[in-house]
């Protein structure tokens, strides 16, 4: 060993220091251990490894669905009563002596939603009271003809269509919404079936009109574009054809074809056009609205015969058009997506400007209305988003503009909704209540069940009419029989009309002057 050590240091270079023996054994004993490991065979992939991966996968799965259907046999035994409230005296105070007793959930028990106190009530009777599991549970074993009666008027998005169809099958939704997560790297065949499922499942179920919607205004909002064709948006078109003899042409042919293809694949609302001003708004954390980037025109008079054009053209196809977002996002800064906003300019100003091409185009066609989620700050005292407001849908819209036609509330998974207390379930029953007749859930299919639940309790305790419910779905045949007959007959030939200031409208009280009249569509 001497001999050897003694020898390596002669042969090593000059200025390199000898080896340690010690070192030299330590290399030898790993290097002795890695070839051993290499020589030992690997074990092959068990079969049986990969039964017991499944059978434990299997029985986890059994698990789940055992306590899915523990939570609907409980579901099965209550019905979604109102929480119960304390009893209240009429100058409000909530600890009466005397109070009538109630059974917990009793509506007899549960304030007016009119007194200061009632509204507290009905606000804490919609917290969420179950898990989502039991929640949804819940819901579904609601009877048909109840869970029907609040479902029509809920449109939801989804990330997977398996979500939706227990909703559908029980008539618990009145449509869905179909954005570019659903359409991204599908073909428009593969689209269209997925969407003629949804279709053949309502009709089963017996909902019928039954909505297919989606956003596709042309431009950067074009959310079915790949697999349709894409266009560009009805703004730049405009800018593009300044003669007013080719204006009307062009629109006309931009819309056809958008409709056409919307019609192909089975979508029978479209979310458009953009009837807000362009202002030129500008905020620095306007990431998702942009406005100023989808709105048409400045001028209100071009707004709203452009908008006509398109509604029209869209009708003959057998698809609704919806025009947003009343009461107007054109100066709005803040972006509605994230954070709640306020309208300010007041509402003499929006009736000459703002409103015409809203108002100009619902006296023309069969038209839905969008509305947007901006506090309208000289109508509505209460700092409610426009979407929620009794003073902007019931006042304005509906005794101001005598427009007796659809409403559908912005998507109610944006910010301003989310932030409120209540979010959207609150939103949804207040949206209702001031008369909606569509909320619109973006989300995916599980959060409809909070809303569903939130909405089935308002019935249930009489804060939102039968009566209401009745009234808002004589509105959606309304609009679907106007749809089905323009489409047979080809085209709506309704006349150009001029749009009008609207002095007749008194905004702030929300009534109609004697020359107002009722459109219905």
């Amino acid at each position: 060993m001497h001999a050897i050590a003694h020898s390596s240091a002669r042969a090593r270079p000059k200025g390199l220091p000898p080896v340690c023996t010690c070192a030299r054994k330590s290399v030898i004993a790993v290097s002795a251990v890695i070839i051993a490991s290499l020589a030992i065979p690997t074990l092959p992939f068990s079969a049986m490894d990969a039964e017991a991966k499944s059978a434990k996968r299997q029985a986890k799965s059994k698990s789940k669905q055992r306590s899915i259907e523990a939570a609907l046999e409980r579901a099965r035994r209550r019905t979604i009563p109102a929480k119960a409230a304390k009893a209240v005296k009429p100058d409000g105070n909530t600890s009466a002596p005397n109070a009538a007793p109630g059974a917990a959930g009793d509506s007899a028990a549960i304030p007016s939603p009119q007194t200061a106190a009632g509204a507290k009530a009905a606000e804490e009777a919609l917290e969420p009271q179950l898990p989502l599991p039991e929640m949804r549970a819940a819901v579904l074993a609601t009877p048909h003809g109840e869970l029907a009666r609040i479902g029509r008027h809920i449109i939801v998005g989804y990330h997977n269509a398996a979500q939706l169809f227990p909703l559908i099958e029980r008539g618990a939704i009145g449509g869905v919404f179909v954005t570019a997560r659903n359409a991204r790297g599908r073909t428009k065949s593969a689209l269209a079936a997925e969407i003629a499922r949804f279709r053949a499942r309502a009709a089963a179920a017996g909902q019928k009109p039954f909505w297919i919607t989606t956003d596709q205004e042309g431009g950067s909002v074009s959310r079915l574009s790949p697999p349709l064709p894409r266009q560009p948006s009805l703004g730049r078109l405009l800018a593009a054809t300044p003669a007013p003899e080719a204006r009307g042409p062009a629109i006309a042919d931009f819309a056809a074809r958008q409709a056409g293809a919307l019609a192909e694949i089975g979508v029978n609302l479209n979310f458009a056009p953009v009837a807000d001003l362009n202002l030129d708004a500008k905020g620095a954390r306007d990431r998702h609205t942009r406005v100023r980037h989808r709105a048409l025109s400045s001028d209100p008079v071009l707004v709203a015969e452009a908008a006509r054009i398109y509604c029209e053209a869209l009708l003959s196809h057998s698809v609704a058009c919806t025009l947003k977002h009343f009461p107007g996002l054109g100066r709005v800064i803040a972006d509605t997506h994230l954070t709640p906003a306020t309208l300010k300019t007041p509402h003499e100003v929006l009736a000459t400007t703002d409103w015409v091409p809203f108002r100009h185009v619902i006296d023309a066609v069969p038209a839905a209305v969008m509305i947007g989620h901006p506090h309208l700050a000289s109508v509505d005292s209460e700092a409610r988003p426009a979407s929620t407001s009794p003073a902007v849908i019931g006042g304005i819209v509906r005794e101001g503009f005598g427009f007796d036609g659809v409403v559908v509330t912005d998507d109610l998974a944006m910010g301003a909704i989310k932030k409120r207390k209540g979010g959207m379930a609150r939103a949804a029953v207040e949206a209702i209540g001031a008369g909606a007749d569509l909320v619109l859930l973006g989300l995916d299919g599980d959060h409809v069940y909070g809303v569903l639940y939130a909405l089935l309790d308002a019935v249930r305790s009489g804060e939102i009419s039968k009566e209401k419910l009745e009234t808002s779905k004589k509105r959606l045949h309304r609009l679907k029989n106007s749809m089905d007959s323009a489409a047979l007959a080809g085209s709506n030939s309704a006349p150009a009309q001029t749009p009008q200031a609207l002095d007749s409208v008194s905004p702030e009280r929300g009534k109609p002057s004697e020359t107002s009249k009722t459109v219905q569509r």
